[in-house]
């Protein structure tokens, strides 16, 4: 193994001398690595996922392009949702299978909005953080894009926490308030 990696780091160095692009450095010094460890079954493999691999690639890399651009505008998630809510009022915005609920992007944002003024109307304020613990839920999006609307924080806390696992995260989070689902109630679940 040793023998390899000294073998392919010199390999590697030859085609940077030759001045060949890292990427395909990269490629070559990894052709050789499979090669000399004598891995066909992995050549097989590579060859066979090769077109997934490269549209996963492709999709990653168009994700990190996209939150660059958007952190280089400083544009922020429920900006970026009102553009959407804009573009596609009326197209599906969360179906939530377990019970058959659809919101389309207008209604989510009413509901956001709902928050947003609610929120506004507890004090709480830009940079505050609030604890979010309830199960999964269509208004837990409408919670946190409404309070992202106004600069609060939410902390997702997991529901399935109890006693000092639960009082740990929030007094990590730095929560100045909490809000949870009636489910999450002594008479709405075993606590």
């Amino acid at each position: 193994l040793l023998i390899c990696v000294i073998l392919c780091l010199i390999f590697l160095a030859l085609l940077r001398l030759l001045s060949v692009p890292w990427l395909c450095s990269l490629l070559a010094w990894l052709g050789v690595l499979v090669l000399w460890m004598g891995s066909w079954g992995n050549i097989y493999i590579a060859i066979c996922t090769i077109k997934r691999d490269l549209l996963c690639l492709a999709a990653i890399v168009k994700v990190k392009l996209a939150m660059y651009r958007n952190l280089r505008n400083k544009r922020t998630i429920p900006a970026l949702f009102a553009q959407k809510v804009q573009q596609h009022p009326d197209k599906h915005a969360l179906i939530f299978e377990a019970t058959g609920e659809v919101w389309s992007f207008k209604e989510l944002q009413e509901r956001c909005n709902a928050v947003a003024h609610w929120a506004l109307a507890q004090g709480w304020a830009e940079g505050d953080v609030v604890a979010l613990y309830m199960e999964n839920h269509p208004l837990v999006v409408a919670l946190w894009l409404g309070l992202a609307m106004v600069g609060v924080e939410a902390a997702f806390i997991n529901y399935n926490l109890r006693q000092q696992p639960l009082l740990h995260c929030i007094g990590v989070s730095g929560a100045r308030a909490m809000v949870f689902g009636a489910e999450m109630t002594k008479g709405g679940k075993e606590a």
